[in-house]
């Protein structure tokens, strides 16, 4: 858990739980979407352009600028360069090529099961328990 810069500055928002907050995953989802790219076929000299670009977000909606934190690109990368330099623009244009559904997941979940040679571990959820869509396992605290 990562807390703000100042837990008592209300004007950052600072005691915000980032536990519990709705927030996007950035980065951390990166690994999933290469590992969903190479299910699909992609490998470590696939191309991708890390070009500024302007992806669009759906009607009356502005589209989103991805800015890479120097504001350089390089053009056309291998995806090992984009992995081993965590471009964003790359990885969202891989993204939008196979697909968001593709890599929806429990951000938590899925780094539980990497390191744990690739294995979902934890509570079992009863079938009659879930919900289309929800884990099948649920965490477990380790004192």
């Amino acid at each position: 858990m990562v807390g703000s810069l100042n837990y008592w500055d209300k004007t950052i928002d600072g005691q915000v739980s980032t536990c519990i907050a709705p927030r996007q995953g950035g980065s951390s989802v990166k690994v999933f979407n290469y590992i969903t790219a190479i299910e699909h076929g992609f490998g470590p000299d696939s191309n991708v352009v890390d070009v500024k670009t302007a992806f669009g977000r759906g009607q009356r909606l502005s589209p989103l600028v991805q800015m890479e934190v120097i504001n350089i690109y390089n053009g056309p990368v291998t995806l090992r360069e984009a992995v081993s330099s965590s471009r964003n623009v790359p990885a969202v244009k891989l993204l939008q090529r196979v697909g968001v559904e593709s890599i929806a997941v429990d951000i938590a979940l899925g780094y539980a099961a990497l390191a744990n040679d690739g294995f979902s571990v934890g509570e079992p959820v009863p079938l009659q328990d879930r919900q289309l869509g929800m884990r099948g396992y649920e965490p477990v605290c380790v004192l």
